[in-house]
């Protein structure tokens, strides 16, 4: 290989610490880590273990997310999973995950960000919708993100958030009142602002729909075709 195109390999890392049942949400970047590959770029992916087999089938370097766990100040009483029967079961699953956001991040956010430190990506991808955490290490590193959004369109989140409030008879502002007030939430955003330099919100907005760690990228890409996306909202 010439001195000038081994000039041009980039370092890819994307970050998928999926939680259970969100295969999905992996697979549209599984293409794009193979081309990335064949084109002689290092590619890395922080994974999980169920899916670590399909994600080296891209020829990519894969790295489990419990080799990279946080330095233990996170592990506050049980963390997310201590609260979520109760919340997914009165709110519905997507309202417990807003309402817990910030305490599973703070539970995950120390071992990405060492994980990014390890690897020295030029770029990390990642899914804003259920692997929030890489868009946020990349900003605590330095380092510029792609949001890999598999959903219809950049505003889809907020008509996903509304189809469930409207399940559990609430409304937007309900929800930012709820978040602002569930204790867990408060005290792990003012951590992780602390600890990483970030400003994070305790609420869900106004804007309200806006995916902050979609908002922190340099580039948002959408699995859906344009003309199938779900219409931008002014506030957005």
């Amino acid at each position: 290989m010439r001195a000038d195109e081994h000039a041009r390999r980039r370092v890819v890392a994307f970050v998928y610490p999926l939680p259970l049942g969100a295969r999905s949400h992996v697979q549209p970047s599984f293409p794009i880590a193979r081309s990335l590959v064949d084109a002689g770029h290092h590619v890395h992916y922080l994974g999980s273990a169920e899916i670590r087999r399909v994600m080296e089938a891209t020829g990519a370097r894969v790295h489990l997310a419990e080799d990279f766990p946080d330095d233990g100040s996170a592990q506050r009483a049980g963390g997310a999973a201590k609260y979520w029967p109760a919340l997914s079961k009165q709110h519905g699953p997507m309202i417990a995950k807003l309402l817990l956001q910030n305490v599973t991040l703070e539970g995950c956010l120390g071992g990405a960000v060492r994980f990014l430190r390890d690897v020295t990506p030029d770029v990390v991808v990642f899914c804003p919708i259920v692997c929030r955490v890489g868009g946020m290490a990349a900003k605590v590193v330095g380092v510029p993100s792609v949001a890999l959004n598999p959903f219809a369109g950049l505003a889809a989140y907020y008509y996903a958030v509304g189809h469930f409030l409207d399940w559990a008879g609430l409304q937007a502002c309900d929800l930012d009142r709820m978040m602002r007030e569930f204790e867990p939430h408060v005290s792990a955003t003012a951590r992780l602002n602390e600890r990483f330099g970030l400003v994070l919100s305790t609420g869900y907005g106004p804007p309200y729909g806006l995916n902050d760690s979609m908002a922190s990228a340099r580039f948002a890409l959408t699995t859906t075709c344009e003309g199938l996306q779900d219409p931008m909202t002014d506030e957005l």
